[in-house]
């Protein structure tokens, strides 16, 4: 376990793996971001594609999240979430899968705190290829435990349900 301390800074190993995680999710935004621009020319149709969940459209939303008197020590909780979705276009069915993969950092105790990867969810949709007045998907959401941490950021447990938009 790593821990962070405000009274002796970051180790070594921490900041190395937080400068890739960095990397690796402006990498994902670049190539992302780069292949839902050159999907759509009119910056119209874009947007409206942009708040349809189930549009076939790939987007990297990135959810930031602070939540100030955490614990008994009244910390500050972080989370951002990393929300890609990847849409696999079909004939009669798309298939869009929409993951969350948590990046947070856990106060424990009055100085330290945990930061680290969270458990994953990954729900996959089918929907319609031909959409129509009501845009509808359904399929199945899974619960990775994914966590770097489990005791802290995760459940450690495997999860399956139902999942609609």
């Amino acid at each position: 376990m790593h821990t962070f301390s405000m009274i002796t800074g970051i180790t070594e190993e921490t900041m190395r793996r937080h400068t890739q995680l960095t990397m690796l999710g402006v990498a994902c935004w670049l190539v992302l971001g780069g292949i839902a621009t050159a999907q759509e020319d009119n910056s119209t149709a874009l947007a409206k594609a942009a708040q349809n969940p189930l549009a076939t459209l790939v987007t990297l939303p990135l959810q930031a999240n602070f939540n100030d008197g955490f614990g008994p020590y009244d910390r500050q909780f972080f989370d951002l979430n990393v929300q890609p979705v990847v849409p696999f276009p079909g004939e009669k069915w798309n298939v869009i899968a929409r993951t969350i993969i948590p990046l947070n950092s856990v106060p424990r105790g009055e100085v330290d705190s945990t930061f680290g990867v969270g458990d994953t969810s990954m729900t996959l949709f089918f929907s319609p290829a031909k959409g129509g007045a009501f845009t509808w998907g359904v399929g199945p959401v899974f619960g990775l435990p994914t966590a770097s941490n489990p005791e802290v950021l995760g459940s450690g447990r495997w999860g399956l349900g139902p999942s609609g938009v």
